[in-house]
C-alpha cells in the first residue's frame, strides 16, 4: 500500500481551528475548503507516484474531509449536524 501525508502549515492550521470555532467568514472558509481538497489531491498524487505504488491498479481513493463542525446530538445549535469541508 502506498501511502502520503503532509502536515497543514500554521496559517491553514489557524484558519481550520478558526472555523470550527464559526469565527472564520464565509468567503474564507468556502476558499479553505477547495485548498484542502487541493492539497488533499496533491498528496494522493504523490501516494500514486511513490515506488510502492508502482504496479498497484487504484480503484478507489478515500477523502473524508475535514470536520470543521460536529454537533450529531444537536446539543450546541438545537440541529443535529456535522460540517465538513474539502
Amino acid at each position: 500500500m502506498a501511502l502520503a501525508s503532509r502536515p497543514f502549515d500554521d496559517a491553514t492550521r489557524a484558519e481550520i481551528l478558526g472555523a470550527q470555532e464559526g469565527t472564520l467568514p464565509m468567503r474564507t472558509l468556502l476558499s479553505l475548503g477547495v485548498r484542502l481538497a487541493t492539497l488533499a489531491a496533491e498528496v494522493a498524487r504523490e501516494a500514486l507516484a511513490a515506488p510502492a505504488a508502482i504496479g498497484v491498479r487504484v480503484e478507489v481513493v478515500g477523502f473524508h474531509g475535514q470536520t470543521v463542525f460536529h454537533d450529531p446530538r444537536g446539543e450546541r445549535t438545537g440541529v443535529r449536524f456535522s460540517a465538513q469541508i474539502g
